[in-house]
């Protein structure tokens, strides 16, 4: 099964249809529940389990678009978030 290539980092509450939704908590039921404080693996796909889409796949430059709303202010600094995710997530970023 396909899956969107636009990412929502952080998406809480705010799902949207079109996004694969990633948070840190479960309670809203994101598409992946992940914690970005633990790197990716560098240089490899990393696989995911989802209710909506089934084993996804994620690789590098594979999103459009990413929108991280309410996120970064988790982390020091913008930059250390950026170089805790793997090329993977790199695209157009919305903030």
């Amino acid at each position: 099964m396909s899956f969107p290539k636009r990412l929502n980092i952080g998406s809480g509450k705010n799902l949207k249809d079109n996004f694969l939704n990633l948070d840190i908590d479960d309670y809203w039921c994101p598409d992946i529940i992940y914690d970005l404080n633990n790197p990716l693996p560098k240089g490899k796909s990393q696989k995911f389990n989802t209710t909506r889409f089934g084993e996804v796949e994620i690789k590098k430059n594979m999103f459009e678009k990413i929108i991280a709303y309410d996120v970064v202010g988790a982390y020091p600094t913008f930059n250390r978030l950026h170089e805790k995710l793997p090329r993977s997530f790199e695209g157009r970023w919305h903030f």
